[in-house]
């Protein structure tokens, strides 16, 4: 993969991103994705065009992943063996890179043809199962962007659909976190749990009383919203008072440095991430 020889990230979606697409598609033809190598590892990526950008670009994606807050968090604050949960996780990125750090690895992702591909490389991305998680277990409508897969979600936006991104609801299964541990699907002890669910973060934190009632998970790294998000605004309030309820602080991060976030006086943008630090 020559473009990981050059010094520049991708993300999974943007200008950037469709550009190398395109590029190489042209280059290579689709059917390159059925069998690719990342990392050292063989991958079948068939099934989903959100994954070309790893056949032409994945060390430049990764790059991404190794170098941001969450990245940079599990690198100087985790251990091989830890237990990592990953609750929204897109095309893996995360997981993968827990994978490579030795971390035990679960993984979430609703998006059929997101989690097929995860589900199928499992010995990528640990542990798959393709369901949501919120508050409560069954069946839910599941909003998805096709052009930003990433910003899907189970909640509908007050914006209206064009100004979403939304292109399409599906069905989906639904579980609780809560019933996923008392499953024994995920262990007992979790050193991070990773939430990036698009407004339905409080929902799913909701879903993990029990969890959060006996400190069995030590760190939760969640993307919130702010009051001008169109998606459940000021999640960062909510999902932070039910946390700091059951004995967790609460963290910004920045260059991979660790402060207390205030939330009646530091800034809180459309969405960013918060850190949960359960103090036992």
């Amino acid at each position: 993969e020559y473009l990981g020889l050059l010094p520049f990230e991708v993300n999974v979606f943007g200008r950037k991103r469709n550009l190398i697409v395109a590029l190489g598609d042209t280059l290579y033809k689709p059917k390159v994705l059925e069998k690719v190598h990342v990392r050292g590892r063989e991958m079948d990526l068939s099934g989903s065009e959100h994954f070309k950008i790893l056949a032409y670009a994945a060390e430049n994606l990764y790059r991404s992943f190794d170098r941001s807050e969450l990245g940079l968090f599990m690198k100087n604050h985790l251990r091989m063996g830890d237990v990592f949960v990953d609750v929204g996780a897109n095309l893996g990125g995360y997981s993968m890179l827990a994978m490579d750090l030795g971390f035990e690895t679960y993984a979430y992702e609703p998006v059929p043809e997101l989690a097929a591909v995860l589900i199928r490389n499992q010995h990528v991305y640990g542990h798959v199962r393709g369901i949501a998680l919120s508050d409560v277990p069954g069946t839910a409508d599941f909003f998805i962007s096709d052009e930003n897969v990433g910003g899907s979600s189970l909640v509908a936006s007050k914006a209206g659909w064009e100004a979403s991104g939304y292109s399409r609801k599906i069905e989906v299964e639904v579980s609780t976190l809560d019933a996923q541990w008392e499953a024994g699907s995920i262990p007992q002890q979790v050193n991070l749990l990773k939430i990036d669910v698009e407004g339905n973060e409080f929902q799913v934190v909701s879903g993990m009383r029990q969890m959060a009632d006996s400190g069995a998970v030590r760190n939760i790294w969640c993307e919130v919203r702010g009051e001008s998000s169109d998606r459940n605004p000021g999640t960062y309030r909510t999902v932070t008072a039910f946390l700091k309820e059951r004995g967790y602080t609460v963290w910004k991060s920045v260059g991979g440095q660790l402060s207390p976030f205030d939330p009646e006086h530091d800034d809180a943008p459309q969405f960013f991430d918060l850190l949960y630090r359960h103090e036992s």
